[in-house]
């Protein structure tokens, strides 16, 4: 969660904009879904004649399972949705919360001259 923080203030930092950090955010975790659900349908494929008959491998008939496209299909699919999912949830609850520091006033070249709210100016 740091790593994400981090990574939003430095896009924010270099202008941005909340639109471009959201799409951003979920094309990273869009990328790493499907890269996760290749990863698992290769494991479950090379692993699945190890846990459904163990005994086999002993005495020469293990086969590995064949893969339908209709698996394979509907694995990214469920990826794809959980990853857009677990991104845009927080991407909306915390829209309010990226547009407000749109006026950078935390640059030096926009601050406001002057004396700050409360204070005495200087003389």
């Amino acid at each position: 969660m740091a790593e994400r923080t981090r990574r939003v203030g430095l896009l924010k930092a270099v202008g941005s904009t909340p639109e471009l950090v959201a799409a951003v955010l979920v094309a990273e975790n869009l990328a790493l879904a499907v890269v996760a659900a290749v990863a698992g349908l290769v494991i479950g494929w090379a692993t699945a004649p190890l846990i459904t008959n163990p005994g086999a491998g002993l005495i020469g008939t293990a086969g590995a399972p064949s893969i339908t496209p209709t698996a394979i299909v509907l694995t990214l699919a469920v990826a794809l949705a959980v990853a857009l999912a677990s991104t845009l949830v927080p991407a909306v609850k915390h829209r309010g919360h990226l547009r407000r520091d749109r006026r950078r006033t935390h640059l030096p070249c926009h601050r406001r001259k002057g004396p700050r709210r409360g204070q005495e100016p200087d003389r």
